[in-house]
This record gives structure tokens, C-alpha cells and sequence, in this order.
């Protein structure tokens, strides 16, 4: 079984993903990728996301979107780390 993770940081946008086999109950890496959208850039606490960062990252989650299409992951996981 296939499985992406998506972890959405301040700056960067990584994926892995990985096979499963239950019957071995291990994990092999099967990608890994990252992209830097740099989402943070000139965020102002309190204030929201600028549209040209969120505009960065819809591009790097669809791109990856279509990268775990053609993997098949039967599961995905999104993480979001502290901004």
C-alpha cells in the first residue's frame, strides 16, 4: 500500500512517499520531494496569509496532488508544522 505525506512548513512544502507491507511491516521510500513557496514570507502576526504566498502554495499542492495520483497512495497524510 502506498502512502503520501504532505508536511506544510513556514517556508518549505515537503512530500514523501512511501510503500507499506503489512506482511514485512515495513516502510521503503518510494519519493521525496520538496518545494519552497516560502509561505511566510512577509506574514505579520496576526495578519492572514498573503495571497501571492497562498497562490504558491495551491500550485505546490496540486502539483503534488497529481504526483501521489500517479503513485496511487491509498492514504495521505497532511502535517502542518508552526509557522
Amino acid at each position: 500500500m502506498n502512502i503520501a505525506s504532505i508536511d506544510i512548513g513556514t517556508n518549505t512544502v515537503l512530500l514523501l512517499i512511501v510503500n507499506f507491507n503489512p506482511n514485512r511491516n515495513d516502510f521503503v521510500t518510494i519519493l521525496n520531494e520538496y518545494r519552497m513557496p516560502r509561505i511566510g514570507r512577509d506574514l505579520i502576526a496576526g495578519k492572514p496569509i498573503t495571497e501571492n504566498s497562498r497562490n504558491n502554495l495551491y500550485n505546490v499542492l496540486r502539483e503534488y496532488k497529481h504526483i501521489i495520483e500517479q503513485h496511487n497512495c491509498q492514504i495521505i497524510l497532511e502535517i502542518l508544522t508552526s509557522m
